[in-house]
């Protein structure tokens, strides 16, 4: 179960970075870019594995309902988000296609903790948390892919092309280079007797 939150509700609704070098300081605001995906995500469950004998956390995961915006109706169930497992999605009014992430997550938030109270009337359990996800849309992505592959293609017909484009114009075989050593003692031999 997840931390429900209020209308309204941005995390980290600017980023700002303060560059600061002799007299000079600059800054710069990057608001996140906003847009409405089509569909409401409801958070059913999430789960932290932490490395053994740390509080760092090793993995996470939500499980997700996928809902259509407004009315409520389930158009995917269960789920599952984690870190290096993006879900991909299509906006049943506009059918671009996302990608979910799993970004971060929030707390663990208990009973004694105020944002808690805030948000839960009725303490259902021990700790809560809030799963933080992140939306993709890119629309070339089958473009970038082709090119990897004509990348890919291309270094391998050069790596087997190599010994055909790369090859000496001329070699002298073993069996001529012994004919021409004969030819020129003959003609040094000549030379001699000639004297």
């Amino acid at each position: 179960m997840g931390l429900p939150t209020e209308p309204g509700y941005k995390p980290n609704a600017t980023e700002k970075i303060v560059v600061a070098s002799g007299d000079r300081t600059v800054s710069l605001i990057m608001p996140p870019d906003e847009f409405d995906i089509g569909v409401d995500i409801r958070l059913q469950y999430f789960e932290r594995k932490l490395d053994p004998g740390t509080s760092q956390p090793s993995h996470y995961s939500s499980m997700v309902d996928i809902l259509q915006e407004g009315s409520g109706k389930v158009l995917s169930s269960d789920v599952w988000i984690t870190m290096n497992a993006p879900v991909d999605f299509t906006d049943p009014e506009s059918s671009r296609s996302y990608r979910l992430f799993q970004e971060s997550f929030q707390g663990p938030f208990h009973p004694w903790d105020d944002i808690y109270g805030a948000r839960v009337s009725d303490p259902v359990k021990e700790e809560l948390f809030r799963s933080v996800l992140t939306v993709n849309y890119d629309p070339g992505r089958g473009i970038k892919y082709a090119g990897c592959l004509l990348i890919v293609g291309g270094i391998a017909t050069m790596f087997y092309m190599r010994a055909y484009f790369f090859t000496p114009a001329v070699q002298r075989s073993p069996s001529r280079a012994k004919s021409v050593d004969k030819r020129e003692q003959h003609a040094q031999a000549t030379e001699r007797l000639a004297k």
